[in-house]
């Protein structure tokens, strides 16, 4: 439909500008110029029929133009149709051909000259503000998005009538699908540990087998309160989506510190103060706290702890390799089903990270909708 549409206003504008061209052609100056005749028709064989299609015309001088019909018969039909025309030269027939002399401006046809061009140049201004009408109703049928990306989905179809008001139907969904982008709310407690720029490991229900890499784009500083609990939402974007569609069910895990090659204990294994229990055949019960009472067979000593996650704290000072650690009924850690203390032995290894984590929102296209 916009197609026939433009075709049709193209052809408005090309006859529009050939009139504005015949307009100025036909201003009569003080030279002699074939184009003045364009307008200007005979009847031959009964039909109206241009000058310029049944004669030849020339200029022998700057001020004369000669007109030789190809039939002698029309000489006259030529010289009637040039008296009643608005061309103001009187046609000087020899009965071969017919001479038009073109005189000298005069003041006054100086100034009637001037109302001509002035209403061809009137034309031609309408002419424009034509074609930009005509340019404005096209532009109004082309709809652009203002993304690039693919259609999800079509609310409207050809045909329809969709009103531009504010809160109307959308026409359609367009996901940027380079990249998608999730949102997780992440507690008061853990928020100022958020920052842009922070890297993010990402998996999601539906693809089980790989993990993403995401990248903290956003921290709001507009928290929601709910139970008595603040949290606040933190963007994140995912540029190698892989098998990632809008939608899926993902879970963000954001670290906000780590440690390399350090000790690591669960947290339970801590006990108020910074202190752990160990057996005494420990090589780290030579520096246990007598102020501290132990149960029979440990003894208590104080640590400097670091980074931790859900599970574990690293330890930077106070224990060894070797050290056997143990953990008391009353802890928050698990025990035996008798109740009893459980134990591990501390080795060396990587140091665990602190995180957030948070139900995401689902992965939103970058520039679509939420």
């Amino acid at each position: 439909m916009i197609k026939e549409m433009y075709q049709e206003y193209e052809h408005k504008m090309k006859k529009t500008v050939e009139v504005v061209i015949s307009d100025f052609g036909g201003v009569r100056a003080g030279r002699a110029n074939a184009s003045v005749l364009d307008k200007i028709s005979v009847e031959y064989y009964g039909t109206e029929t241009p000058i310029n299609q049944v004669a030849s015309i020339s200029a022998p001088d700057p001020r004369t133009l000669v007109i030789q019909p190809w039939d002698g018969t029309l000489l006259k039909a030529i010289e009637k149709a040039l008296l009643i025309s608005e061309l103001g030269i009187n046609p000087q027939n020899d009965g071969k051909v017919i001479r038009l002399v073109f005189p000298q401006l005069t003041e006054e046809r100086r100034k009637e000259l001037t109302k001509q061009v002035q209403n061809a140049s009137d034309n031609l201004r309408s002419a424009q503000m034509s074609m930009e009408d005509t340019e404005d109703q096209l532009n109004n049928y082309t709809i652009t998005s203002p993304i690039s990306g693919t259609v999800i989905s079509k609310e409207v179809k050809a045909g329809d009538t969709v009103s531009n008001t504010a809160g109307s139907t959308s026409l359609c969904t367009i996901y940027d699908l380079s990249y998608l982008q999730m949102t997780v709310n992440v507690d008061e407690l853990e928020i100022l540990s958020i920052k842009e720029g922070q890297s993010v490991t990402i998996t999601a229900d539906a693809i089980s087998d790989r993990t993403f890499t995401g990248v903290v784009t956003s921290v709001s500083k507009a928290g929601t309160t709910a139970g008595g609990t603040t949290t606040y939402p933190v963007a994140i974007r995912i540029n190698d989506t892989g098998d990632l569609l809008p939608g899926m069910n993902a879970t963000a895990e954001i670290t906000t510190a780590s440690t390399e090659n350090a000790l690591s204990i669960p947290n339970a294994a801590v006990a108020r103060g910074n202190y752990v229990l160990v057996t005494k055949d420990s090589p780290s019960a030579a520096n246990a706290d007598p102020s501290m009472t132990a149960p029979e067979g440990y003894v208590y000593v104080k640590v400097t702890t670091g980074t931790s996650d859900d599970d574990y704290i690293a330890v930077t000072s106070g224990l060894q390799e070797g050290d056997t650690v143990a953990y008391t009924a009353s802890s928050t850690a698990s025990v035996s089903a008798d109740g009893q203390m459980e134990e591990m032995m501390v080795v060396g290894g990587p140091g665990q990270g602190g995180g957030g984590s948070g139900g995401p929102s689902g992965g939103a296209p970058g520039g679509g909708p939420q």
